[in-house]
C-alpha cells in the first residue's frame, strides 16, 4: 500500500513539472544606431568628387590640397567626361551637361565661353589684370614720376602694349624701349634684346621692367641677374605664377610684382564652392576673382618669418579665396578628416 501511494505521488510530481509555464528567454537591448560623421553627416553618405584638369597644374594643385584637407577623394577625368558625385571643370566646353553638381573654372576674357547650363562659375577677372599690372608697377617703392621704363610684350596690338603708351602719353612713365616679337613670344628674343638694351643704358637712369607675359617676366629677371647692375632695378609683370614667387624668394630686389590669378586658391575654392552644393547649400552663380598683386616684399617677409612654400605664401596673400566659402561645416569635414 505504502508503494502504491509513493508511485503516484512521483506520478503527481512528475505531471505537475511538465505542465509548468516554459522560463523566457531574455530579450537583447538593441544597440543603438551610432550618429553619423564626417562626409556620412555633411552629404548623407561618402562622396567622391572629379576633376578634368591637368594633375599637374597650379589649379589642380589647389584642388587635391583642398579635397585632401576635407578628406574627400579625387577622380581626374577627361574633358567631357563625368564622374563621382560632383564636377570641377577647367576645361573649356562649348557645352556640358550633367545631372551632378558642378563648378565651372574660367576667365571673362574676350572669347571665353559662357558658362554651362545648371553649372555655378568661379570666374577670374582677367579683364582687370593689365590695368592692376601697371598700377603695381607705377606704385612699386622708391618709383617717383615719372618712371622710367623699359617694356616687353607678347604682341603689337595687345592691351598691355596700348595701356602702357597712354600712360606714357600721359606723363606717367619714361619710355625707355620697347621690345614686341615679330613672331610670337620668344623669350630668348626677348632676353637678347634686354641684354643689349641696358648695356646702353647708364646706371641710376632706369627703374624697371615691364612684362605683358610670364615667360618674358622670368627671362628678364634671368637678364637681369646676369647683369648684375648696380642700380635697383627689378621686373614688374603681368601674369602670376609660382616661378614668380621663387623668384622673389630667391632676389626680391631683382622681382617685384607679379599680378594675375592665383590658380592654387581657386582650385581649392571650387573644391569648397562644389562642397556647399553637394551639401544642400547655396552658391553665387558666378564668384568672381580679382587679380591678386603680389609684391616682392610682403612675400620675403612670409619667408623670412617662416612661410617657406609657395603655396602657403599665396594662400596668406590672398585673403579673398582664403576666406570665401567657409562654412562650419567643412570644419567638421576636416576635424573629422584628422581624428
Amino acid at each position: 500500500m505504502k508503494r502504491t501511494i509513493a508511485l503516484l505521488l512521483a506520478a503527481l510530481l512528475l505531471g505537475a513539472a511538465g505542465c509548468a509555464a516554459p522560463v523566457a528567454a531574455p530579450v537583447p537591448t538593441p544597440a543603438p544606431t551610432p550618429e553619423p560623421v564626417g562626409m556620412k553627416k555633411i552629404f548623407g553618405k561618402d562622396i567622391t568628387i572629379a576633376c578634368d584638369a591637368d594633375e599637374q597644374s597650379w589649379f589642380a594643385q589647389g584642388v587635391t590640397a583642398q579635397a585632401e584637407e576635407l578628406g574627400i577623394p579625387v577622380v581626374w577625368v577627361k574633358a567631357g567626361e563625368t564622374a563621382g558625385d560632383g564636377m570641377i571643370i577647367s576645361a573649356p566646353q562649348a557645352s556640358f551637361s550633367t545631372r551632378i553638381p558642378a563648378i565651372y573654372h574660367t576667365a571673362n576674357v574676350e572669347d571665353a565661353l559662357p558658362i554651362p547650363d545648371g553649372c555655378c562659375g568661379v570666374v577670374y577677372d582677367a579683364a582687370a589684370e593689365v590695368e592692376a599690372a601697371l598700377a603695381a608697377m607705377y606704385t612699386y617703392p622708391s618709383h617717383e614720376a615719372p618712371v622710367r621704363v623699359l617694356g616687353m610684350f607678347g604682341e603689337q596690338d595687345g592691351e598691355a602694349h596700348a595701356a602702357y603708351l597712354a600712360m606714357a602719353e600721359a606723363g606717367k612713365l619714361q619710355d625707355k624701349g620697347v621690345f614686341v616679337p615679330s613672331d610670337g613670344v620668344i623669350p630668348e628674343q626677348a632676353g637678347r634684346w634686354l641684354r643689349d638694351t641696358l648695356s646702353g643704358i647708364t646706371p641710376g637712369r632706369l627703374d624697371t621692367v615691364f612684362s605683358d607675359a610670364p615667360a618674358l617676366a622670368l627671362e628678364g629677371f634671368a637678364v637681369l641677374k646676369e647683369a648684375k647692375r648696380s642700380d635697383a632695378v627689378e621686373i614688374c609683370a603681368r601674369g602670376l605664377l609660382p616661378a614668380h614667387v621663387q623668384a622673389m624668394i630667391e632676389d626680391h630686389f631683382l622681382m617685384g610684382t607679379a599680378v594675375g590669378e592665383n590658380g592654387y586658391g581657386a582650385g581649392k575654392l571650387a573644391v569648397r564652392m562644389l562642397a556647399h552644393l553637394l551639401a544642400g547649400e547655396a552658391v553665387e552663380e558666378s564668384y568672381t576673382l580679382l587679380p591678386l598683386c603680389v609684391r616682392s616684399e610682403d612675400v620675403i617677409e612670409l619667408y623670412r618669418a617662416g612661410t617657406t612654400e609657395v603655396n602657403d605664401i599665396m594662400m596668406t596673400l590672398d585673403t579673398q579665396t582664403e576666406q570665401a566659402y567657409q562654412a562650419d561645416f567643412l570644419d567638421e569635414l576636416r576635424e573629422n578628416h584628422t581624428a
